[in-house]
């Protein structure tokens, strides 16, 4: 294996490369007490998959113009402008950002079957005009959990050529010859190689189901490099699974659900015995827990409760010798998917600290398609008077069904072929690596321009 310069650098590659493909929690409500931290550290906080339809869907009615706003001396500045087009399924394949400093960058988009990236590009000019090359990145997916990246190369041009940097790693999946994942390792570039950093091992019992879970990191002790343990998951009971276990983050939710567990956390010196309870006809479950280390234990439970639209409230229990603490978090989200509430607060006898406190406000127009967006923060001083931030503000113009744009182009039927972009628009001579519409001999295909 070779070595890195630094545990800075590792570390560093590391937190980027998990960092994007990680769903936004806000669950930073930064728990601030040991038995708080082990439940995010096991996964026990994670978005619900419930979400209202409403009467526009916003999977394919999406606005053409998009604006965002900074805050800026007791005011909202324009930062950037977005024209934007999408496929017929509403992603989007290729923005032009117009931004603050003058300049226009132009993002290209590919998707696959599974609505995922698989390559992305972008151009930039100072003048609007002409051109040249700025970042294109590549993504490949497990082809079974479809949504998770096995592998993620990304180019920046410097000096008229592409050249390999930024957040590239690849997660190498193992399964058995029935198909559960037996082992998960994730390595990252460094130097024109890629070095593993985190392995994970899955070990079954002779009822063929996850008897145990094991995840170790690359450590680094001023000298050498060497593999110390991070998490071990064991006595494993199992609610349901599905055998694609590829992290000790998602085991409370989805295809695999765990009834009762030991959780053994080594950075932490910390064991946890945990037991949960499921409602059989939603993601909600109960969870209690004994936290044991050096000093003692302690004991304490989690309730976790989806919401509309992907949001969720949990709340836990600690409690201690001296009195019990309560952690409030909830984060709700409207139709549109647009956050319009990460709340979280702790409560220790008559102490109240909260941690986050962020709003979103949408406006609707008379069809209910919202037209803007602010996002504000509220932060407390330690009389606890509360101060507001502004965060951004977007606004969004221009809508239009995609998917019925893409549908209604007239077929050619005398050999002719004829190109359109992803709204409609005749296309004379698309450019090479443009995503279209092409229509011949009454068909309609969506091709990449070679």
């Amino acid at each position: 294996m070779r070595k890195f310069t630094t545990m800075l650098a590792l570390t560093a590659i590391f937190t980027t490369a998990m960092a994007e493909e990680a769903p936004s929690m806000s669950d930073g409500a930064v728990m601030n007490r040991r038995f708080q931290g082990a439940f995010a550290k096991a996964g026990m906080i994670r978005k619900a998959t419930d979400r209202n339809t409403p009467a526009k869907n916003p999977a394919t009615w999406k606005p053409l113009t998009e604006k965002y706003y900074g805050w800026d001396n007791g005011k909202w500045e324009l930062q950037d402008t977005y024209a934007k087009t999408y496929d017929e399924r509403g992603n989007t394949v290729k923005e032009i950002d117009k931004n603050m400093e003058g300049e226009t960058i132009v993002t290209e988009y590919v998707y696959d079957e599974h609505d995922k990236v698989v390559w992305r590009e972008s151009r930039i000019s100072s003048d609007g005009e002409t051109f040249e090359n700025s970042m294109k990145t590549q993504f490949t997916y497990d082809p079974i959990l479809t949504d998770l990246i096995t592998e993620r190369t990304e180019w920046m041009w410097m000096n008229g050529d592409w050249r390999l940097v930024g957040n590239n790693y690849k997660r190498t999946v193992k399964r058995d010859d029935k198909g559960n994942i037996t082992s998960v390792v994730i390595s990252t570039l460094f130097q024109d190689y890629y070095d593993p950093i985190e392995k994970l091992t899955v070990t079954y019992g002779d009822d063929g189901k996850a008897a145990k879970i094991h995840v170790t990191n690359l450590a680094y002790n001023g000298v050498d490099f060497y593999w110390t343990d991070n998490t071990t998951v064991d006595n494993i009971v199992w609610e349901n699974t599905d055998g694609q276990i590829a992290d000790v983050e998602n085991l409370f939710i989805g295809g695999n659900r765990i009834k009762s567990a030991v959780i053994i956390a080594y950075e932490e010196d910390y064991t946890m015995t945990v037991e949960a309870e499921y409602s059989e006809d939603s993601a909600a479950y109960t969870a209690t827990m004994t936290l044991t280390d050096e000093e003692g234990s302690v004991t304490g439970s989690m309730k976790y409760e989806p919401l509309e639209n992907e949001g969720y409230r949990t709340i836990s229990t600690v409690n201690y010798p001296e009195d019990t603490e309560t952690e409030l978090t909830e984060v709700t989200y409207d139709e549109w998917g647009n956050n319009t509430k990460s709340y979280s607060e702790s409560r220790y006898g008559d102490e109240i600290e909260i941690y986050e406190d962020a709003k979103g406000t949408v406006e609707y127009d008379s069809e209910g398609v919202p037209v803007s967006y602010e996002l504000t923060q509220t932060s407390y001083d330690q009389a606890g008077r509360p101060f507001t931030d502004y965060i951004y503000r977007g606004e969004f113009s221009d809508y239009m069904d995609v998917a019925a744009a893409v549908g209604s182009l007239t077929v050619a039927d005398d050999g002719k072929v004829e190109y359109f972009d992803l709204t409609g628009r005749r296309l004379e001579y698309p450019a090479k690596g443009t995503v279209c519409i092409r229509v011949q001999n009454g068909s309609v295909s969506k091709i990449v321009v070679r």
